[in-house]
């Protein structure tokens, strides 16, 4: 995870293993301390806290844009005419800034 991928509001894991999300108070120590935090994998549980809904075994979808989990997989239509916006989104700060730039909604858990 480089410190140009974030952006506040994407949520990292400390080093300790402790969820934050960033922030204007702690976007600076994270900048600096960059090494010291790792980015959260996307599971299942991740993507329907999103707001997904399940598709089928391993795709969701929200708002007409569908996650495949199995292959890391960014669509914008499912399943006729499907267009692949974003491969190996594999982590959640990932997958957030990219539904951010698409539609301008944050994605926020539940």
């Amino acid at each position: 995870m480089k410190t140009n991928e974030l952006r506040l509001g994407n949520y990292i894991l400390t080093s300790g293993g402790r969820l934050i999300s960033v922030t204007i108070e702690n976007i600076v120590k994270v900048a600096k301390n960059i090494s010291e935090y790792k980015p959260i994998p996307l599971t299942e549980e991740w993507i329907i806290g999103l707001g997904f809904g399940k598709h089928d075994s391993t795709t969701f979808e929200k708002n007409g844009y569908y996650f495949d989990l199995e292959d890391t997989t960014f669509y914008n239509d499912w399943p006729s005419n499907a267009s692949t916006l974003n491969k190996n989104v594999k982590y959640l700060h990932q997958i957030q800034n990219l539904y951010f730039a698409l539609t301008g909604e944050e994605l926020l858990t539940k």
